[in-house]
């Protein structure tokens, strides 16, 4: 049970942005390369560099001075100084420890996370009326995501509207 509420919620929290971490780094003695440990690690968003006061861009080649980030949450950094990174985070994942931990989510996705619970619980029982209702629950899923996409309540949190992503790599 935790394995699948697992999957869909990493699944949806790397499809829109629902959490967002900050970090703050400040380099020491000239290194410039760095290994950021950060919990529920997605992405990077963005990175300001304090002592100039910039934004400085994310794996965009076009710039002179441009943050190199890897998905393994390494970074090369343009020049020294202090930075504040925000990055998109996941969620903690859920084990049978923490069964009771609440959700992460605006509450307008409880109901399509409900729906993917049911379709992944309905498929694995591998008779024609649980594939029925296994297909029903996952129809389900998809048409409140395309409403709640449809009617703006995660319209403001899409992270494919930003062709950068795709360009530099991440998606």
């Amino acid at each position: 049970f935790p394995v699948t509420i697992n999957s869909v919620l990493s699944s949806l929290h790397r499809k829109y942005l629902l959490k967002i971490g900050t970090h703050v780094l400040e380099t020491v003695n000239g290194v410039l390369e760095y290994q950021i440990a950060l919990p529920n690690f997605i992405k990077f968003l963005s990175a300001y560099h304090e002592l100039r006061n910039i934004n400085i861009p994310i794996n965009d080649n076009t710039y002179n001075c441009t943050v190199w980030s890897y998905s393994n949450g390494k970074v090369k950094l343009p020049f020294e100084g202090k930075y504040t990174f925000s990055y998109q985070a996941n969620y903690p994942l859920i084990s049978k420890t923490n069964l009771n931990q609440e959700l992460e989510v605006p509450e307008s996705l409880i109901q399509p996370i409900c729906d993917w619970v049911a379709y992944s619980m309905y498929g694995s029982m591998n008779t024609a009326e649980s594939v029925v209702t296994s297909m029903r629950y996952l129809s389900s899923y998809q048409a409140a995501l395309v409403d709640l996409e449809r009617y703006g309540d995660l319209s403001t949190s899409r992270l494919d509207a930003n062709d950068k992503f795709v360009t530099n790599g991440w998606l």
